[in-house]
């Protein structure tokens, strides 16, 4: 709930923001991703009642690609005692 609060926060005071919450329920033996959690602020009427002019509408191949870089991260080893130090607060609606 406490995460939530603070994506709405977002949604409603930041104009670039997007209109859903999207969430991630993270366990120790799974974790579980929740799109669309919520909806607070759905604009997908107002769009479709907006003609998007065809000069927006970029075909592929437009823009060339000069360079593509692909860079392996190594993975980072964890053990249970790094999840023993975040605090997690629950709250209401």
């Amino acid at each position: 709930a406490l995460v939530t609060k603070a994506i709405e926060a977002g949604i409603f005071n930041d104009l670039g923001s997007g209109s859903n919450v999207d969430i991630m329920v993270i366990k120790k033996d799974k974790v579980t991703p929740m799109r669309n959690y919520k909806t607070p602020n759905d604009a997908a009427a107002l769009r479709a009642k907006i003609a998007r002019p065809s000069k927006l509408n970029m075909p592929i191949g437009t823009t060339a690609v000069l360079k593509t870089t692909v860079q392996e991260f190594k993975k980072k080893e964890t053990t249970a005692a790094d999840a023993a130090d975040v605090d997690i607060t629950m709250a209401d609606d």
